[in-house]
């Protein structure tokens, strides 16, 4: 009889703690590496793959809690996601990585929303990839790429500098309502889904705990990237039961 791979544990919060080694480069370098966060996305507005020609991810950081244990945001987080149509020869959806304090853009979330650029050579020597549209005249330069492997419930994220990323559930369901995030196979992120009405708009939220020496701007973008890979996957089943009840 075929059985499938028990899931793995939640991390606790002594695992999420051990910091890791900083990363050779990172995509904002603003953001500070000595710290752990506390992260919470609204995925509503993530949702890359809706019939919305843009939208914005608001994320914010997660500082207390109410009465019933609910996580209270305070400020926004400095980094946001906002998604934009591509121009000219280049039609596919792009998503901008932007610092929200200054309005200055970071990096570019591209290839059919499965890679990360920057405006800058991340290694010595890289070329600008030529089969991306600049952005405003800048090169765009790739970071990370990702994949996903459905059956196994995976997805992989590589950068640049050699670090492999690896998301995959965790806990007691196999609906990914939990995830953790492995760095080169070490736990450095714990996402935990929120179906509740607790802020902006009441729609299902991804809370995220990120382990210090990690690059929280990267984790983002691999969040959204996941989310894409999920849409992709909805809009597939609609359209095959479309196809079977013709």
């Amino acid at each position: 009889m075929f059985r499938r791979t028990p899931l793995l544990p939640v991390p606790t919060e002594a695992m999420l703690s051990v910091p890791h080694p900083v990363p050779a480069r990172v995509l904002h370098e603003g953001i500070s590496l000595d710290e752990s966060y506390h992260l919470m996305m609204q995925t509503s507005l993530l949702s890359l793959g809706g019939s919305s020609s843009k939208k914005t991810c608001r994320i914010a950081y997660v500082k207390a809690k109410d009465e019933k244990g609910k996580p209270i945001p305070s400020h926004p987080f400095q980094v946001q996601l906002k998604e934009q149509e591509g121009r000219g020869v280049f039609q596919s959806r792009r998503v901008l990585i932007y610092d929200a304090r200054r309005g200055t853009p970071i990096g570019i979330i591209a290839g059919r929303l499965r890679e990360v650029y920057t405006f800058s050579a991340n290694v010595r020597g890289q070329v600008a990839n030529l089969k991306r549209q600049k952005y405003q005249g800048f090169d765009l330069f790739q970071f990370a790429a990702c994949k996903e492997d459905r059956w196994k419930q995976k997805t992989f994220m590589a950068t640049v500098h050699g670090d492999e990323y690896v998301l995959e559930p965790v806990g007691l369901s196999r609906r990914q309502e939990e995830m953790h995030v492995t760095r080169n196979g070490t736990v450095c992120m714990y996402m935990k889904k929120h179906h509740i009405g607790d802020f902006w708009t009441g729609s299902r939220h991804w809370e995220l705990k990120i382990s210090p020496g990690i690059d929280p701007v990267l984790m983002i973008a691999l969040m959204a990237i996941k989310d894409e890979f999920d849409d992709a996957e909805r809009r597939r089943r609609i359209a095959e039961r479309r196809r079977r009840s013709d």
